[in-house]
């Protein structure tokens, strides 16, 4: 309950905005109460953000758990991390936006989840696309992600399952345009 709040008085606020003991008005508890849980609001933020890596990381897991070709394990791996978005959609926010805002012997672990992650759908796009060079790849991964951000964090007025199943199909056509040659072909 204390995370959940947390995660959307930042998003709403802004790390720097948002006090111990909003925090824990919102979460229904007196704000002391929350030091029972967390040294400070830097240790809340890291919560979070860890949260949001350990989701993601266990997706990934999961993913590749599951095997199939190259193309598959993309096209899940996309479903995966767009439903992360669009359910923790806060987090996501706050996630990518706060980092900055951690002392800095912090947010170096937590930078290098987010880098794994990407390298992560860098390899899966490679070996589907082995046609791309390195930049291209990048380039694409970097857009898709950023679009899948937007998108699931924003106020579309779409429900959440319209919502994924409309990024997904997005990220899946700039990622994998041959999979539209063969639904128009067949």
């Amino acid at each position: 309950m204390i995370l959940r709040e947390a995660a959307r008085l930042f998003h709403e606020r802004g790390f720097h905005g948002t006090s111990i003991s909003e925090i824990g008005a919102a979460a229904g508890v007196k704000g002391p109460t929350v030091y029972r849980h967390f040294s400070d609001k830097n240790a809340v933020l890291v919560a979070l953000i860890e949260r949001s890596a350990d989701r993601s990381e266990s997706d990934v897991a999961q993913v590749r758990r599951d095997g199939g070709t190259s193309a598959e394990l993309l096209a899940r791996l996309v479903g995966v991390q767009v439903r992360q978005a669009v359910e923790d959609g806060p987090v996501t926010v706050v996630a990518a936006r706060e980092v900055r805002n951690l002392p800095a012997g912090t947010s170096e672990p937590l930078l290098r989840r987010a880098r794994l992650n990407h390298e992560q759908w860098m390899t899966l796009l490679a070996q589907a696309r082995p046609e791309l060079a390195k930049e291209e790849a990048h380039a694409l991964v970097v857009g898709v992600k950023w679009l899948i951000f937007t998108l699931a964090t924003g106020r579309t007025g779409l429900e959440a399952d319209r919502l994924h199943r409309l990024i997904t199909g997005m990220v899946l056509d700039v990622l994998l345009p041959e999979r539209l040659h063969r639904a128009e072909s067949g």
